[in-house]
């Protein structure tokens, strides 16, 4: 998971900040990078049924990187992720076979 997370940080960083649909300059194997890395990531997120707002994801990742104060402690954020990892395995245990389905395409 921690991986994902720099990964993350990295693809979000690595390129600039377009509105969705944009066409952007992905000549630079450092760019292309960063956008399938971020178009793979924004898709498991779709697939997972986790709705973020992307603007709030980039602040939060932004603070990391410039090591500020974080709008939430240490221990609210690991509360969130607990439940958000509980939230996605009750609608995956509710939904089996179809999220299964949906994970392939």
């Amino acid at each position: 998971m921690k991986c994902l997370l720099t990964v993350v940080i990295l693809a979000v960083f690595s390129t600039s900040i377009c509105l969705a649909g944009e066409n952007v300059d992905l000549t630079a194997e450092k760019d292309s990078t960063s956008y399938s890395i971020g178009y793979q990531v924004g898709g498991d997120l779709d697939r997972q049924g986790i709705e973020v707002r992307p603007e709030i994801l980039l602040q939060g990742i932004q603070d990391a990187l410039e090591d500020q104060q974080p709008a939430m402690s240490p221990i609210e954020m690991h509360q969130t992720m607990v439940e958000l990892q509980n939230k996605v395995e009750a609608e995956e245990e509710k939904d089996g076979p179809v999220n299964t389905e949906k994970s392939l395409n």
